[in-house]
């Protein structure tokens, strides 16, 4: 490890910033009046373009990203408490337990009573998911489609990583031809294909973005990744998506052609490990009193997520389907594209990204090796059973490849299981331990 000598790098924030956060609110206010206006609300679903493709417009409720958002707003503990009233247990993932409180009570974070959806529509990769949706699709007398993911793993054969990927294909297929019953209304194969595109290329550009930020100084930093990762992952089908993308990588290439800089004081980075405490988000901005910068992590890359695969040991973008290519001319195409996005990254990375095992390991000591890290900061989540497994064995890879780790625990979206001044304090002393004194107060 080495401390870099203390200087200011020019800094300012992004000019597409504004448009990021209109654009993410605009989707919040769109689920909540789209019912009332006749379009399609799909509860639960990350499978974008679906909606779009029905004539409704992309107004998938997805609860992933609604739990982060309620956590960062200060409104989870009252969604979860709900939650627990109904006997919900304290482990159970922070996520469900914000959306099903929120649900009981019928009350949603942007104000007014909790969305009206026409159907619920889940792609289990998790083992909360299922039950999570069906318990939504229950409660609200809506009808209820499941698509088993899948997931791959290190031990998969190729045969085995293709019968995984046809078995997705064909309950995706399916379950198109279910939600053409359930609505009514007929499923337009042209903007489905587009969508495919259009998601492709925004994970595409993404990926490029969170490349350009291996560059010294850093012109991005982990805090504003997280809002900036959910147009690519939850909204990419959506109109104006991809041409926002383009913004933001034009943008971060200028700022690295420029040496602007996303920590003015930058001497140390940190590559960061698992979910963020959504509510204490703060703790990003104290690592800038030292001069450290949080790069990023393999969660907001989007790494085996459909964002990058491995080439000649490094990450690189996974090719956009122009790039490759391929020509979608129908809808089983269209869904094989779509599915085989993720299962690209896995047949070449060899397992799900989230669940600890020899490729994951690699994965995380590739990214603190190509991001020049200095340090790793590592969040034991208790919020996420998917993310939590086997950090403990992550951050022994990490020990003995002489990489200076922090732990702190706490909960991706329960901030009764987070203790800021021993967290903070943590910090100071990981710091201090490295050289490191801060610069500011």
């Amino acid at each position: 490890m080495v401390v870099r000598e203390k200087g200011r790098w020019e800094t300012k924030g992004l000019d597409c910033w504004p448009q990021f956060k209109e654009f993410l609110k605009g989707r919040y206010e769109a689920v909540a009046t789209a019912h009332d206006q006749g379009l399609l609300t799909v509860l639960g679903t990350q499978e974008g373009g679906i909606q779009e493709a029905l004539g409704g417009g992309d107004h998938n409720f997805g609860g992933e990203p609604y739990g982060a958002t309620c956590a960062y707003m200060g409104l989870s503990v009252e969604f979860m408490e709900a939650a627990e009233a109904k006997g919900f247990a304290r482990d159970t993932c922070a996520y469900c337990r914000i959306n099903l409180g929120a649900m009981y009570l019928d009350k949603y974070a942007f104000g007014g009573t909790f969305p009206k959806v026409d159907f619920g529509m889940r792609k289990h990769t998790c083992d909360t998911h299922a039950k999570w949706s069906l318990l939504h699709s229950e409660y609200l007398k809506v009808p209820y489609l499941v698509i088993d993911g899948a997931p791959g793993n290190e031990f998969d054969s190729e045969q085995s990583l293709k019968n995984k990927a046809e078995y997705h294909i064909a309950q995706q297929l399916d379950a198109i031809e279910e939600i053409e019953k359930l609505t009514g209304r007929e499923f337009n194969d042209e903007i489905y294909i587009q969508s495919v595109y259009n998601n492709y290329r925004c994970r595409n550009l993404w990926a490029q973005v969170c490349i350009l930020n291996q560059n010294i100084p850093a012109p991005l930093d982990q805090k504003s990744m997280y809002t900036l990762f959910e147009v690519a992952f939850h909204n990419s089908v959506r109109k104006g998506a991809v041409e926002l993308m383009e913004t933001l990588r034009d943008e971060v290439e200028d700022r690295v052609k420029n040496k602007i800089a996303a920590v003015a004081t930058e001497r140390f980075r940190i590559g960061y490990v698992s979910q963020p405490p959504y509510y204490a988000l703060r703790i990003f901005r104290y690592l800038e009193k030292y001069g450290a910068v949080a790069i990023g992590s393999r969660y907001c890359f989007g790494i085996g997520e459909g964002t990058t695969m491995v080439q000649d040991g490094k990450e690189v973008p996974i090719p956009t389907l122009e790039e490759q290519g391929i020509v979608l001319k129908t809808r089983e195409d269209a869904v094989r594209a779509a599915v085989n996005q993720t299962h690209l990254a896995e047949e070449i990375r060899g397992g799900d990204f989230r669940y600890c095992g020899h490729r994951t390991r690699e994965s995380l000591l590739r990214l603190i090796r190509e991001w020049h890290c200095d340090a790793a900061i590592m969040h034991f989540n208790r919020g996420c059973q998917g993310w939590g497994i086997g950090e403990p064995q992550l951050r022994l890879a990490l020990l003995e490849n002489d990489i200076p780790t922090l732990t702190f625990e706490g909960n991706v979206a329960d901030s009764r299981e987070w203790d800021d001044a021993r967290s903070l304090a943590r910090l100071d002393a990981f710091f201090e331990s490295q050289g490191l004194e801060k610069l500011e107060d």
